[in-house]
């Protein structure tokens, strides 16, 4: 018996096909591949587990501190798993200049650096996993992987990383161990290095709309932070206006009414913009009219009043505005 070069299973000495990956392989194809070196992917995956383990336990132990955004183990395990991260993807880069003859349009440093660098990092993020799964696509001479999906994953694994450092930790390397594992599975069908460079493809459609919307959701996001309240802020204000506009005209009606019939006058219940108007209060030689928010907070937030003695208030007594009795 001797491991699959590729999915490290076990299979028959003489198999030229692994049962279980299901890739052709011989000792003289294993041997050519074994002399290009992959990173490890499971110390990513022991990080992410021991961050999870070290959220669950300041959750118990120390509840206090678990309501802070970050602890400093956890920002140790993070900054260790970045570090590493880098390092795989230097390291994967290497090999596949390696692959390619040196033919290969990114750099290992171009694939680190480049992730640092502020908005192009968001385009970065989907150029160099893509350029990964088209090289792969040229060595095996089909379109079999997509190149968009890894970028795409890789986006919102990121995202997600914000909510917990988990999920960033354990998704990020997912999507390496996906790369890598595309690599080795060309390296079954063309074991030998061939150039690349000649073969270099523009970033595909599914990738750019990808960027698009990575970088437009958050402007959007936030151009919508910035204009949704202020425009509640000035329906609100028109709603206000309204109301004392109607005031007014209920405290002219009133006074003609009662310089007619030396009284004042019932009047009828009414909604509009946002406002109810009600009597509140009434006699021959007193009335008040109220305005109040139908839906407080949203329709109107003050409250109005106005009475015989022409003068508009809010429910806190504060003056408004006199008018001529």
């Amino acid at each position: 018996m001797r491991l699959c070069p590729f999915c490290k299973e076990r299979i028959q000495e003489e198999a030229i096909k692994c049962k279980h990956c299901g890739e052709f392989i011989t000792k003289q194809d294993a041997a050519k591949i074994s002399q290009y070196k992959f990173p490890k992917i499971w110390p990513g995956y022991v990080l992410g587990i021991l961050f999870f383990i070290i959220e669950v336990i300041e959750a118990i132990y120390n509840p206090q501190a678990s309501q802070e955004k970050y602890s400093w183990w956890t920002i140790l395990f993070w900054l260790t798993g970045l570090v590493y991260w880098c390092i795989c993807v230097y390291k994967l880069h290497k090999t596949i200049l390696k692959i390619t003859n040196s033919d290969y349009p990114i750099t290992p440093a171009q694939a680190v650096g480049y992730g640092f660098i502020p908005f192009y990092n968001l385009y970065w993020i989907f150029k160099w996993p893509s350029e990964v799964i088209n090289m792969v696509n040229a060595r095996i001479g089909t379109k079999k992987f997509r190149p968009w999906v890894p970028g795409v994953y890789l986006f919102l694994f990121i995202v997600s990383g914000r909510v917990d450092g988990t999920i960033w930790l354990i998704g990020t390397f997912a999507v390496l161990s996906f790369l890598i594992k595309r690599v080795k599975i060309s390296l079954t069908i063309q074991p030998e290095p061939v150039s690349y460079s000649d073969k270099i493809t523009p970033i595909s459609r599914g990738v750019k709309i990808a960027i698009t919307c990575a970088v437009a959701i958050p402007v959007l996001a936030l151009l919508a932070a910035i204009a949704i309240p202020n425009l509640l802020r000035a329906r609100l204000n028109v709603n206000e206006a309204s109301a004392i506009a109607i005031l007014k005209e209920y405290h002219k009606q009133q006074q003609d009414y009662k310089k007619q019939n030396y009284t004042y006058k019932n009047v009828t219940e009414l909604e509009k913009n946002g406002y109810h108007f009600k009597v509140s209060s009434l006699t021959d030689y007193t009335y008040a009219i109220k305005a109040e928010p139908v839906s407080p907070g949203v329709s109107g937030v003050r409250v109005f009043s106005v009475d015989e003695t022409g003068v508009i208030t809010t429910a806190d007594g504060k003056v408004v505005e006199y008018l001529q009795k």
